[in-house]
């Protein structure tokens, strides 16, 4: 089956001939001679939701909903940035006069303009805009700096150092008044005039570098992006009504479809972000065709629910394949960002978000909000077949969620894992469970085990790992237990320890178990084996470094994984195994129903 489709929030040209970086949910992209999938918010990197691309002193900056990265290299590298640390949405490269190089703006929701004078190394709030939402940056003509707030138009004269408000609507019989709409966005005409695009649908424009404004034209939806082709034409992207296009600012023609987020032009090529994907048009922005590139979706999430696979991830949603060839359908009204997904024995779909934890079954049109609030954000769930649940939550381990009708209703119940969220949680037993917490300054997981249900817990063993994943699985038909941390793999023993059963240099990603054994897959490949027969148990500490791979163990790799190194995630169905790849698309192991 084909990937979802994935948006496109932000596009800026390549350094290199023919080549374009796009950024999305799930991290940037890049198309042409040196296509690569890279991006600063991989499942260890520092950004996500990649809304500003932009490039600077010969860089290529990112800016997403946790800051500023800069690519150094083949990597990222995340820039240190004074403030709260508000969502970055624009860049600008200021090129002020000889004396001052590298000095680059960029537009955040919340700390108002960051300003870098060090290529984007090193990034501070300036005077003037401290603590406003800022959505747009524009150079004028005559040097000055323009910001788009929600409140109008701030200006610049001296490189972004300070802002004060500006703009006043030209007068028409009476004193002029202060152009206060929110902007959105700004484009510079190829003669000199300015374009900005409001919330409102509204057009405004200037012909003075934004001293003073005037109405040029209505949309029927609110203008998201600007863009001035290389011949002149102004092409104004919306929410919902797709690409229109001007040649005199003042009358609009519909040219495509949908909801734009970001619009480019490269030469005689342009170029508009959609939710669906990338469009480009190659006839001054009449006719648009879409290009295939990689995904920048962010799901990495797999389950299986009402007979399809489903896939998740925290701003890309919940989607699912749908009966149409190639096609798939986001589940409408789950939460935003996505926190914690799992199914009850019962084949109930519940999902966390900020609202707390809802439920979902397939016969179901809506959601329902079973834990409310902050209670509810939970990312971790663990059912037993009889409907007893257990749900972790996000940011704390000093509590559980316990429920007895497979997820419909919760109670709290204290637990005695301390400060740190539980990495991993799961049955391995009928009256048995297990619990890891991840310290992060030391490097550290600590595993639990509970003999009764979950009303008591005993911390059973601790591992130094420098890879914090954690993953619990029930192996085979008899169900023995399986658990892995960072790279090494233990298998429950008859006392109730656990046995070494092999390292993985490159990392356990996540394990599922089969009718006959365990499926592993790691950063190298996917790899399945039977157990083989419990030897003697031990507990205490495991430090990774220690270990070596058991020699009694039949490890058979799973042929026809296109690309290991971009596997999220792993699910089994009998003896079929799925896997999640970057973007979206889903692997079986079965060959005759690859492609369907």
């Amino acid at each position: 089956m084909g990937e979802p489709a994935s948006p496109i929030l932000s596009a800026a040209r390549g350094l290199r001939p023919e080549e374009l970086w796009l950024g999305g949910v799930g991290g940037v992209v890049s198309t042409g001679p040196t296509a690569a999938v890279d991006g600063p918010s991989g499942p260890s990197g520092p950004l996500s939701c990649v809304a500003a691309l932009g490039v600077v002193a010969g860089r290529l900056l990112a800016g997403g909903a946790e800051g500023i990265a800069r690519r150094v290299g083949e990597a990222w590298d995340l820039a240190q940035v004074q403030g709260s640390g508000a969502p970055v949405v624009a860049f600008l490269d200021v090129r002020p006069p000889s004396g001052e190089d590298h000095i680059a703006l960029a537009a955040t929701l919340g700390d108002g303009v960051l300003r870098s004078v060090d290529g984007g190394r090193t990034w501070q709030p300036v005077f003037g805009l401290a603590d406003t939402e800022v959505t747009a940056l524009v150079r004028t003509p005559g040097g000055r700096l323009l910001a788009g707030t929600p409140e109008g138009v701030y200006a610049s004269p001296n490189a972004g150092r300070a802002w004060r408000r500006t703009g006043r609507t030209a007068p028409t019989g009476r004193e002029a008044a202060t152009f206060d709409a929110p902007v959105a966005a700004f484009a510079v005409g190829l003669d000199g005039t300015v374009v900005a695009g409001l919330e409102s649908g509204l057009l405004w424009c200037s012909a003075d570098d934004g001293r003073t404004w005037a109405p040029s034209g209505t949309l029927p939806a609110p203008v998201t992006a600007l863009v001035v082709t290389a011949a002149g034409t102004l092409l104004a992207g919306t929410s919902g009504a797709g690409v229109w296009r001007s040649a005199d600012g003042a009358r609009w023609y519909e040219a495509v479809a949908g909801t734009v987020h970001c619009l480019l032009a490269d030469g005689a090529t342009t170029y508009a972000g959609t939710d669906s994907g990338l469009l480009v048009s190659r006839d001054d922005g009449r006719a648009w065709s879409v290009v295939g590139v990689p995904s920048t979706a962010d799901l990495d999430r797999l389950v299986w629910w009402d007979g399809r696979p489903l896939l998740a991830g925290p701003r890309s949603g919940i989607v699912r394949p749908t009966v149409a060839p190639e096609g798939w359908e986001t589940l409408a009204g789950g939460p935003f960002p996505l926190l914690g997904l799992g199914v009850a024995p019962d084949g109930a779909l519940l999902a966390s978000g900020p609202d707390g934890l809802l439920l979902r079954t397939p016969t179901d049109a809506d959601w329902t909000l079973v834990v409310e609030g902050s209670t509810g954000q939970v990312g971790r769930l663990a059912f037993a077949a009889d409907g007893r649940g257990w749900a972790a939550p996000v940011r704390h381990g000093d509590m559980l969620l316990h429920s007895a009708d497979a997820g419909r209703t919760w109670q709290q119940r204290p637990v005695p894992f301390g400060t740190f969220p539980l990495t991993a949680l799961g049955w391995i037993g009928d009256d048995e469970l297990v619990a890891a917490t991840f310290d992060h300054r030391r490097d550290l997981v600590t595993v639990f085990d509970s003999a009764d249900g979950g009303r008591t817990w005993r911390q059973q063993l601790t591992a130094e790992t420098a890879w914090p994943q954690v993953h619990v699985a029930r192996a085979g038909a008899a169900g023995r237990a399986v658990l892995s941390i960072g790279r090494v793999l233990l298998g429950r023993g008859g006392d109730g320890g656990w046995d070494r059963l092999a390292t993985f240099d490159s990392g356990v990603r996540a394990m599922t178990g089969t009718p006959t054994g365990l499926a592993v897959l790691t950063g190298d490949g996917l790899w399945s084996y039977d157990l083989p027969a419990q030897t003697q148990a031990r507990a205490g500490t495991c430090t990774e470094s220690s270990t070596e791979a058991s020699t009694d163990t039949d490890w058979r790799r799973v042929d026809g994984l296109p690309d290991p190194a971009s596997a999220y995630d792993l699910a089994s169905r009998g003896d079929e195994l799925l896997v999640l790849l970057a973007g979206g698309g889903v692997w079986t192991s079965i060959p005759t129903r690859r492609g369907r």
